[in-house]
């Protein structure tokens, strides 16, 4: 298995000063936004700058969990397939345009004309903090970016086999907000806007272990997501939300109401027509689910090759120490066989 990662430094005017000015508000109110009201604001106050000294400049570029395949012998018949996440990774420009204006309108409207982190965005979220601090309500102030790589984090931690939890939202501490910040920042240095987007769209969770939109297409009606139309885009890019909540094949009426809320937010930043947004308003939730399959039963008479390759990959103590590891670098470290070992 090989993989290649580049790395360009692209340094915009401003990035270095929006770090600064970050490092010095972001303390507050960032643990304002994530910590609950009842802390005392003293750990914010006694918080040592030289925390951003200690983290990462950067974060490991792309995706780490991929689905591992098995070959027969001419390296292009596939045998079988092993996943934890399905996902088939796509260029931006093999997206459905309203696949990307969804995604951004509806969970980062100002994606393209904010930095990494947006004051705005953090401002609101603090008020609104403030004024819900008795209903338990709270709002965070994640950019597009941040997301990518709070997905990115997880994804990082999970392929290593460890518990990825402290990283979702409801668990984050202030030091784990504050390193989301300071990556994202770092991404945005190194990466355009268009490139952080594809990563995003080909990493997000939509429904059930179906990651990221080609995959996500696929599954639910049997298409590229290239060909992605309105409705149907509005309906994934509703999903990242709640990916659980709002599944179509579990809760549709749930997940019609998401739709719809996405769909106005298109239609607010101009992204569709009235009519484009009464037509799919109107439209039901239809679906043509594919499941993909996975493992070596499905292999046929070739399933007593697909399980030798298997036990020899789990005994083979490159892919990890423990057979724990090698299990998940199998279900996830994109490995390509295709001779016996």
């Amino acid at each position: 298995m090989a993989s290649s990662k580049k790395t360009r430094a692209r340094r915009r005017p401003g990035d270095f000063l929006q770090f600064l000015a970050f490092s010095v508000i972001a303390g507050f109110l960032a643990a304002i936004i994530v910590v609950p009201p009842a802390v005392s604001l003293g750990m914010v106050t006694n918080a040592s700058m030289s925390w951003f000294q200690d983290l990462p400049d950067d974060i490991a570029d792309g995706i780490s969990s991929r689905p591992s395949t098995i070959y027969a012998a001419d390296g292009k018949t596939e045998i079988a397939t092993f996943f934890e996440e399905n996902r088939e990774p796509v260029k931006l420009d093999q997206i459905s345009q309203h696949m990307k204006n969804a995604i951004v309108s509806v969970e980062d409207r100002d994606f393209y004309n904010h930095g990494a982190v947006s004051a705005i965005g953090i401002g609101r979220a603090f008020l609104n903090n403030i004024i819900n601090s008795n209903s338990g309500r709270r709002q965070g102030a994640s950019t597009l970016t941040q997301q990518y790589v709070n997905n990115l984090i997880v994804d990082s931690a999970v392929a290593r086999g460890e518990d990825a939890t402290a990283t979702l939202n409801g668990n984050k501490t202030y030091a784990a907000k504050i390193r989301e910040m300071k990556l994202a920042i770092s991404m945005e240095q190194n990466k355009s806007k268009d490139e952080i987007l594809e990563g995003y769209l080909n990493i997000v969770n939509l429904g059930g272990s179906n990651y990221g939109v080609e995959a996500a297409a696929q599954y639910y009606w049997g298409i590229s997501a290239k060909d992605l139309n309105v409705a149907q885009s509005a309906l994934l890019a509703g999903l990242v939300q709640a990916p659980n909540v709002y599944d179509p094949t579990v809760n549709p009426e749930l997940a019609r109401e998401r739709r719809d809320i996405v769909l106005g937010t298109m239609l607010r930043d101009g992204k569709i027509s009235d009519k484009e947004y009464s037509d799919a308003i109107a439209s039901d939730i239809k679906l043509n689910v594919h499941t993909k399959s996975q493992g070596c039963s499905l292999a046929g008479d070739k399933a007593f090759f697909c399980r030798y390759v298997v036990n020899y990959l789990l005994q083979d103590e490159s892919l990890g120490a423990t057979a724990e590891l090698r299990n998940t670098a199998i279900k996830r470290g994109g490995l390509k066989v295709d001779r016996p070992p």
